[in-house]
Protein backbone atom coordinates (compact mmCIF):
# COMPACT_ATOMS: atom_id res chain seq x y z
CA UNK A 1 0.00 0.00 0.00
CA UNK A 2 0.86 3.42 -0.21
CA UNK A 3 2.34 5.77 2.49
CA UNK A 4 0.21 8.26 4.46
CA UNK A 5 2.24 11.06 6.73
CA UNK A 6 0.41 13.10 9.05
CA UNK A 7 1.52 16.40 10.25
CA UNK A 8 4.72 16.74 12.90
CA UNK A 9 4.43 16.94 16.37
CA UNK A 10 2.11 13.69 17.75
CA UNK A 11 2.30 12.02 20.99
CA UNK A 12 0.44 9.26 19.64
CA UNK A 13 -0.95 7.04 17.18
CA UNK A 14 -4.60 4.41 17.01
CA UNK A 15 -5.33 2.95 13.52
CA UNK A 16 -8.51 2.15 12.60
CA UNK A 17 -10.33 -0.16 10.39
CA UNK A 18 -9.73 1.94 7.45
CA UNK A 19 -8.86 5.80 9.52
CA UNK A 20 -6.32 6.94 12.15
CA UNK A 21 -6.09 8.96 14.69
CA UNK A 22 -3.37 10.86 16.85
CA UNK A 23 -2.80 12.80 19.95
CA UNK A 24 -1.10 16.26 19.10
CA UNK A 25 1.44 17.40 21.53
CA UNK A 26 -0.66 20.09 22.49
CA UNK A 27 -3.40 17.52 23.67
CA UNK A 28 -5.59 17.85 20.61
CA UNK A 29 -6.66 14.96 18.12
CA UNK A 30 -6.63 14.87 14.67
CA UNK A 31 -8.11 11.75 12.50
CA UNK A 32 -7.69 10.86 8.79
CA UNK A 33 -9.20 8.31 6.38
CA UNK A 34 -12.60 6.99 6.03
CA UNK A 35 -15.19 8.54 7.69
CA UNK A 36 -18.86 7.12 6.72
CA UNK A 37 -19.49 6.34 10.01
CA UNK A 38 -18.02 9.41 11.92
CA UNK A 39 -15.47 7.90 13.03
CA UNK A 40 -12.87 9.89 11.46
CA UNK A 41 -14.61 13.80 12.27
CA UNK A 42 -13.30 14.86 15.65
CA UNK A 43 -16.04 16.54 17.74
CA UNK A 44 -15.67 20.70 17.92
CA UNK A 45 -16.02 20.49 21.67
CA UNK A 46 -13.90 17.95 22.56
CA UNK A 47 -11.36 18.85 24.99
CA UNK A 48 -7.81 18.29 26.08
CA UNK A 49 -7.33 14.30 25.10
CA UNK A 50 -4.99 12.17 27.33
CA UNK A 51 -4.94 8.61 24.57
CA UNK A 52 -6.82 7.52 21.23
CA UNK A 53 -7.91 3.84 20.65
CA UNK A 54 -9.70 3.69 16.62
CA UNK A 55 -12.11 0.84 16.67
CA UNK A 56 -13.27 -0.18 12.70
CA UNK A 57 -15.91 2.25 12.44
CA UNK A 58 -15.42 4.01 15.88
CA UNK A 59 -12.91 6.45 17.85
CA UNK A 60 -12.78 6.67 21.66
CA UNK A 61 -10.74 9.05 23.75
CA UNK A 62 -9.56 9.28 26.80
CA UNK A 63 -9.57 12.71 28.25
CA UNK A 64 -6.96 14.23 31.02
CA UNK A 65 -9.55 14.30 33.47
CA UNK A 66 -10.26 10.48 33.43
CA UNK A 67 -13.21 10.70 31.17
CA UNK A 68 -14.32 8.71 28.14
CA UNK A 69 -15.58 9.76 24.61
CA UNK A 70 -16.22 7.88 21.79
CA UNK A 71 -17.82 9.02 18.49
CA UNK A 72 -18.76 7.21 15.40
CA UNK A 73 -20.80 4.07 14.34
CA UNK A 74 -22.70 2.89 17.61
CA UNK A 75 -24.94 0.79 16.06
CA UNK A 76 -24.09 -1.80 18.62
CA UNK A 77 -24.04 0.53 21.61
CA UNK A 78 -20.64 0.78 21.54
CA UNK A 79 -20.36 4.69 21.80
CA UNK A 80 -23.48 5.57 23.98
CA UNK A 81 -23.05 2.44 25.83
CA UNK A 82 -20.04 3.73 28.05
CA UNK A 83 -21.58 4.01 31.68
CA UNK A 84 -21.74 6.75 33.04
CA UNK A 85 -20.01 5.86 36.38
CA UNK A 86 -16.49 5.37 34.62
CA UNK A 87 -16.14 9.40 33.96
CA UNK A 88 -13.47 10.86 35.84
CA UNK A 89 -11.65 7.38 36.60
CA UNK A 90 -10.84 5.83 33.39
CA UNK A 91 -7.00 5.40 32.92
CA UNK A 92 -7.34 3.53 29.08
CA UNK A 93 -10.22 2.49 27.00
CA UNK A 94 -9.59 0.35 23.86
CA UNK A 95 -12.09 0.42 21.29
CA UNK A 96 -12.32 -2.58 18.45
CA UNK A 97 -15.08 -4.01 16.47
CA UNK A 98 -18.36 -2.97 17.65
CA UNK A 99 -17.45 -2.75 21.45
CA UNK A 100 -15.43 -0.62 23.61
CA UNK A 101 -14.03 -1.39 26.91
CA UNK A 102 -12.65 1.18 29.49
CA UNK A 103 -10.27 0.14 32.14
CA UNK A 104 -10.22 2.05 35.75
CA UNK A 105 -8.01 3.23 38.41
CA UNK A 106 -9.43 0.63 40.59
CA UNK A 107 -8.68 -2.41 38.11
CA UNK A 108 -11.99 -3.25 36.87
CA UNK A 109 -12.91 -3.29 33.38
CA UNK A 110 -16.40 -1.59 32.00
CA UNK A 111 -17.31 -3.10 28.25
CA UNK A 112 -20.18 -1.96 26.53
CA UNK A 113 -21.60 -2.90 22.69
CA UNK A 114 -21.33 -6.27 20.13
CA UNK A 115 -18.72 -8.67 18.97
CA UNK A 116 -16.02 -9.04 21.46
CA UNK A 117 -16.48 -8.72 25.01
CA UNK A 118 -19.57 -6.61 25.98
CA UNK A 119 -19.16 -7.83 29.28
CA UNK A 120 -16.19 -8.67 31.43
CA UNK A 121 -16.04 -12.16 33.20
CA UNK A 122 -17.14 -11.96 36.93
CA UNK A 123 -13.85 -13.88 38.14
CA UNK A 124 -11.92 -10.81 36.51
CA UNK A 125 -13.70 -8.07 38.84
CA UNK A 126 -11.02 -5.88 40.14
CA UNK A 127 -7.95 -7.44 38.53
CA UNK A 128 -7.00 -5.75 35.05
CA UNK A 129 -4.39 -4.07 34.56
CA UNK A 130 -4.69 -3.81 30.79
CA UNK A 131 -7.10 -4.54 28.24
CA UNK A 132 -7.33 -4.63 24.65
CA UNK A 133 -10.10 -5.64 22.27
CA UNK A 134 -10.18 -7.10 18.87
CA UNK A 135 -12.16 -7.92 16.23
CA UNK A 136 -13.61 -11.46 17.80
CA UNK A 137 -11.98 -11.79 21.44
CA UNK A 138 -10.91 -9.60 24.14
CA UNK A 139 -8.27 -10.01 26.40
CA UNK A 140 -6.63 -8.84 29.22
CA UNK A 141 -3.65 -8.66 31.63
CA UNK A 142 -4.12 -8.80 35.53
CA UNK A 143 -2.55 -8.27 38.77
CA UNK A 144 -1.35 -11.05 39.15
CA UNK A 145 0.39 -10.97 35.65
CA UNK A 146 -1.88 -13.49 34.58
CA UNK A 147 -3.46 -13.09 31.47
CA UNK A 148 -7.53 -14.00 29.97
CA UNK A 149 -9.14 -13.72 26.69
CA UNK A 150 -12.63 -14.11 25.82
CA UNK A 151 -15.50 -14.92 23.06
CA UNK A 152 -18.30 -13.76 23.62
CA UNK A 153 -20.99 -13.49 21.23
CA UNK A 154 -23.70 -12.92 23.89
CA UNK A 155 -24.58 -14.31 27.29
CA UNK A 156 -22.43 -14.77 29.96
CA UNK A 157 -18.32 -14.76 28.60
CA UNK A 158 -16.21 -17.63 29.56
CA UNK A 159 -12.31 -16.20 30.51
CA UNK A 160 -9.69 -18.53 28.98
CA UNK A 161 -6.73 -18.73 30.94
CA UNK A 162 -3.04 -17.96 28.63
CA UNK A 163 -0.52 -20.31 30.09
CA UNK A 164 1.65 -17.51 30.72
CA UNK A 165 3.06 -15.74 34.07
CA UNK A 166 4.33 -12.03 34.27
CA UNK A 167 2.21 -10.64 31.58
CA UNK A 168 2.24 -6.41 31.21
CA UNK A 169 -0.12 -7.08 27.72
CA UNK A 170 -2.33 -9.32 25.85
CA UNK A 171 -3.83 -9.31 22.60
CA UNK A 172 -5.82 -11.55 19.85
CA UNK A 173 -4.62 -10.57 16.63
CA UNK A 174 -6.64 -13.38 14.90
CA UNK A 175 -9.23 -16.18 15.43
CA UNK A 176 -7.26 -19.07 17.41
CA UNK A 177 -4.16 -16.65 17.94
CA UNK A 178 -3.79 -15.19 21.54
CA UNK A 179 -0.05 -12.84 21.95
CA UNK A 180 1.52 -11.14 25.24
CA UNK A 181 3.82 -9.46 26.76
CA UNK A 182 6.12 -11.29 29.43
CA UNK A 183 8.10 -8.96 31.08
CA UNK A 184 11.77 -10.67 32.29
CA UNK A 185 14.71 -10.16 34.16
CA UNK A 186 16.03 -7.69 31.29
CA UNK A 187 13.07 -6.50 29.21
CA UNK A 188 10.48 -8.12 27.58
CA UNK A 189 9.25 -10.63 25.16
CA UNK A 190 6.47 -11.75 22.53
CA UNK A 191 5.06 -15.07 23.49
CA UNK A 192 2.33 -16.04 21.12
CA UNK A 193 0.30 -19.31 22.00
CA UNK A 194 -2.22 -20.96 18.99
CA UNK A 195 -5.53 -21.77 19.93
CA UNK A 196 -5.98 -23.50 16.20
CA UNK A 197 -3.30 -23.93 14.33
CA UNK A 198 -4.88 -22.21 11.47
CA UNK A 199 -3.02 -19.15 11.46
CA UNK A 200 -0.07 -20.47 13.67
CA UNK A 201 2.50 -21.11 10.86
CA UNK A 202 2.05 -17.39 9.74
CA UNK A 203 2.24 -15.90 13.81
CA UNK A 204 5.21 -17.78 14.96
CA UNK A 205 7.40 -15.42 13.90
CA UNK A 206 6.62 -12.93 16.23
CA UNK A 207 6.74 -15.42 18.92
CA UNK A 208 9.71 -14.99 20.77
CA UNK A 209 11.03 -11.18 19.61
CA UNK A 210 12.65 -10.09 22.73
CA UNK A 211 13.05 -6.35 23.83
CA UNK A 212 9.57 -5.28 22.93
CA UNK A 213 8.27 -2.03 24.33
CA UNK A 214 4.46 -2.39 23.51
CA UNK A 215 2.41 -4.86 21.13
CA UNK A 216 -0.33 -3.93 18.54
CA UNK A 217 -2.82 -6.04 17.47
CA UNK A 218 -5.01 -5.28 14.06
CA UNK A 219 -7.94 -7.51 12.63
CA UNK A 220 -5.80 -9.66 10.73
CA UNK A 221 -1.92 -8.69 11.73
CA UNK A 222 0.16 -7.87 14.72
CA UNK A 223 2.96 -5.12 15.04
CA UNK A 224 5.75 -4.72 18.05
CA UNK A 225 7.94 -2.25 18.80
CA UNK A 226 10.80 -3.05 20.40
CA UNK A 227 12.95 -0.94 22.71
CA UNK A 228 15.20 -0.14 20.84
CA UNK A 229 12.88 1.60 18.29
CA UNK A 230 12.63 -1.52 15.84
CA UNK A 231 9.42 -2.25 14.40
CA UNK A 232 8.04 -5.73 14.07
CA UNK A 233 4.82 -6.85 12.10
CA UNK A 234 3.71 -9.92 11.44
CA UNK A 235 0.02 -11.43 9.92
CA UNK A 236 -2.14 -10.74 6.79
CA UNK A 237 -0.60 -8.70 4.60
CA UNK A 238 -3.39 -8.28 1.79
CA UNK A 239 -3.18 -5.14 1.67
CA UNK A 240 0.79 -4.44 2.73
CA UNK A 241 -0.28 -3.86 6.56
CA UNK A 242 2.30 -5.86 7.68
CA UNK A 243 4.83 -5.02 5.53
CA UNK A 244 7.25 -3.30 7.12
CA UNK A 245 9.81 -0.80 5.27
CA UNK A 246 12.92 -1.99 5.59
CA UNK A 247 14.35 1.52 7.36
CA UNK A 248 11.50 0.90 10.29
CA UNK A 249 13.12 -2.32 11.14
CA UNK A 250 16.50 -0.62 12.15
CA UNK A 251 17.13 0.76 15.78
CA UNK A 252 15.87 4.45 16.74
CA UNK A 253 13.34 4.41 13.53
CA UNK A 254 10.40 4.61 15.33
CA UNK A 255 8.61 5.81 18.30
CA UNK A 256 5.70 4.01 18.28
CA UNK A 257 3.14 1.92 16.01
CA UNK A 258 -0.54 0.68 16.06
CA UNK A 259 -1.93 -1.96 13.71
CA UNK A 260 -4.74 -1.22 12.28
CA UNK A 261 -8.14 -2.43 10.15
CA UNK A 262 -5.96 -3.00 6.95
CA UNK A 263 -3.10 -0.59 7.61
CA UNK A 264 -0.08 0.17 10.29
CA UNK A 265 0.64 3.42 11.30
CA UNK A 266 3.91 4.63 13.28
CA UNK A 267 5.61 7.65 14.80
CA UNK A 268 8.86 8.39 13.33
CA UNK A 269 11.64 11.08 14.24
CA UNK A 270 12.21 13.13 11.15
CA UNK A 271 13.41 16.47 11.29
CA UNK A 272 10.39 17.83 12.26
CA UNK A 273 9.64 15.80 15.32
CA UNK A 274 7.21 12.83 16.11
CA UNK A 275 5.65 12.94 12.68
CA UNK A 276 2.68 9.88 12.15
CA UNK A 277 3.33 7.55 8.90
CA UNK A 278 0.65 4.91 8.07
CA UNK A 279 0.50 2.39 5.31
CA UNK A 280 -1.64 -0.47 4.44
Amino acid sequence: GSDYVAAAGTLSVAAGGAHACGVTTDRKLVCWGASGAGQADVPPDLGPVAAVSAGYEHTCVLTVTGGVRCFGSDVSGQCRGIPAGVQGLAVAVSAGYASTCVLLRNNSARCTGGGAGPTVPLELEGRVTSVAVGEEETCVGTTQGSAFCWVSPGGSPVAEALNLTRVAQAAAPAPGIRCALVNGVVGRTVRCLPKTEEWWPVYRGLDGVSGALTLSAGTNHMCALTADGAVHCIGGNNFGQALVAPELTQAGAALAVSAGGSHTCVIVPPCEPRAPRCAG
